[in-house]
């Protein structure tokens, strides 16, 4: 897996509780009501890809990750941070996502017989195919 990190999304060193030390990987969230589970299945998946595209389009080698977060950023300025589950048995559901949002979108996501998908990937993307 090819992970293309938006820019508010980041990976970074979260200092703090001893059980969130190390190396985390934070999606920032600005929706009204908070973060949804699917958030577990997008954060894992860039969690365990191989690389991702840096902010002047590099391929870099993706560090070993050892805590997905979700950052709710409330509109009154205030925020909530949730450890998510990026465990092996999330990942495995998000593989499982991914191959149904394949059988369902099919070519509108990659392509038919071995043509280039379209330019704009759909919204129900979580990965860029190779």
């Amino acid at each position: 897996l090819i992970a293309a990190l938006k820019s508010e999304d980041g990976v970074c060193l979260v200092c703090g509780k001893p059980a969130c030390r190390g190396v985390s990987l934070v999606d920032w969230k600005t929706g009204q009501s908070g973060i949804f589970g699917e958030v577990a299945l997008q954060t894992v998946a860039y969690a365990n890809a191989e690389a991702y595209i840096d902010e002047i389009g590099n391929e870099q080698a993706m560090p070993e990750i050892d805590h997905t977060l979700g950052v709710w950023l409330r509109p009154d300025r205030t925020h909530e941070t949730y450890l998510l589950d990026s465990s092996p048995e999330v990942f495995r559901l998000f593989r499982y996502v991914y191959e149904v949002a394949k059988w369902l979108d099919g070519p509108k996501l990659f392509g038919i017989d071995g043509e280039e998908p379209p330019a704009r990937m759909a919204k129900s993307d979580p990965i860029r195919p190779k």
